[in-house]
């Protein structure tokens, strides 16, 4: 549905949606592409600290263990609640672990990668928001045309009633 006021084609969707997928798309790759994970080692290297002794990854696994010993032995609440503790401490301690940087990169790529990003977004939001708004807008005409069928009706009604008594009237001398 084309909005007669607007010249700039902001009240029409168009392709913009596509446009704006594949921008997104395209600038998530490149960053992704950009970024190098590593680790500083993982088993047998410290994760934790507690009461000045230093906790492995592998302490980590023995409550767990018990956690899934106990749910299959029939203590479900407390060995939910050690399983997914320790599951959680064993999720957090690779988090910690994991070193996240980017790879070297002149500013123009950069640019034109968060412009990807950026853009691709910007344009997938306002295909979503005239979408809507035209969706609103469907729904508005449609709730006018019934209303209007309905008094249509509702008039011809009156209309029918009046002829059939005429003609009862008439049948009836």
């Amino acid at each position: 549905m084309a909005r007669s006021g607007s010249s700039s084609g902001a009240g029409d969707s168009g392709p913009g949606g596509i446009v704006g997928l594949l921008m997104l798309a395209g600038g998530g790759y490149l960053l992704l592409q950009n970024i190098v994970v590593g680790s500083f080692g993982l088993f047998g290297y410290p994760l934790y600290n507690a009461w000045g002794m230093q906790l492995t990854s592998g302490y980590a696994l023995i409550p767990l263990i018990f956690g899934i010993g106990m749910i299959f032995y029939g203590w479900r609440t407390p060995g939910w609640t050690l399983t997914l503790l320790s599951a959680a401490a064993i999720f957090f301690g690779v988090l910690a672990e994991m070193r996240i940087t980017f790879r070297t990169m002149s500013l123009f790529e950069l640019m034109v990668i968060l412009t990807l990003v950026a853009g691709g977004a910007g344009l997938l939001l306002r295909a979503y928001a005239t979408s809507r708004r035209e969706a609103k807008d469907e729904r508005s005409v449609q709730q006018r045309i019934d209303a209007e069928v309905k008094a249509r009706l509702a008039t011809h009604a009156s209309t029918a009633d009046a002829i059939g008594r005429l003609r009862a009237l008439d049948e009836g001398k």
